[in-house]
């Protein structure tokens, strides 16, 4: 069932860092509709670990996104704004 955000669990989503201007591929883990958040994870594939990253429903459209290319976008404008 999706979340109010429209995110499931297993869903993939993109995180446009400003860290290092890359978006990185996550999968959704846990969605709180109560407490508005959502867990995703990215797996390492030469170790089978991962990093969970926790964001607010507040987060999605923002620096999460459900395409690639929304979440590339987003990139660019943060480094136009940090070049300014």
């Amino acid at each position: 069932m999706p979340s109010k955000i429209g995110l499931q669990k297993g869903d993939r989503v993109y995180y446009a860092r400003a860290i290092d201007y890359d978006c990185l591929p996550l999968t959704v883990k846990n969605i709180n509709d109560k407490l508005k958040y959502f867990t995703a994870i990215e797996i390492s594939r030469k170790n089978h670990s991962g990093i969970t990253f926790l964001f607010n429903f507040d987060d999605f459209n923002k620096v999460v996104f459900d395409n690639l290319y929304d979440a590339k976008e987003a990139v660019e404008i943060m480094r136009n704004m940090h070049e300014e």
